[in-house]
């Protein structure tokens, strides 16, 4: 069984975590930057509102996949991921995310999508500056 480590930021302190937001159609949503988190995870309430939004997917089934937050160690089963492209600016990036019904976040973009796309986080400027496919966005 695949063990993902999730350090999210409890309730209390979720208002003060770096958040971006990104397009969908014609949609404007946050998701929260968590840069110790292993994996980005979308919540099943967003992934549902973006299917009624009329936003495509490919979903794809998980096996044997559970997440651990640092706040508790009580296991969490995901049960399926999705292929989304998020649109920052003019910037369209693909990006799987884990679907979990116990993220109390809409969204999540972690360790993952960092790595990926050379994304640095400047906190004196309050920016993710994002390099994609030779293109830079700061958002």
């Amino acid at each position: 069984m695949r063990h993902s480590l999730l350090r999210y930021v409890n309730e209390q302190n979720l208002g003060s975590c770096p958040q971006v937001k990104f397009l969908r159609g014609s949609h404007q949503y946050s998701a929260d930057l968590d840069t110790a988190c292993e994996v980005s995870i979308s919540s099943e309430q967003l992934y549902k509102e973006l299917k009624l939004n009329g936003v495509e997917s490919l979903e794809l089934p998980t096996q044997n996949f559970v997440l651990v937050g640092a706040f508790s160690w009580k296991a969490h089963r995901v049960r399926k991921q999705v292929f989304l492209t998020l649109k920052f600016g003019d910037m369209h990036i693909d990006q799987i995310f884990l679907v979990s019904e116990q993220l109390q976040t809409p969204m999540l973009i972690g360790y993952d999508f960092c790595i990926a796309n050379d994304t640095i986080l400047d906190f004196q400027k309050g920016k993710l500056i994002v390099q994609h496919d030779d293109e830079t966005t700061q958002i």
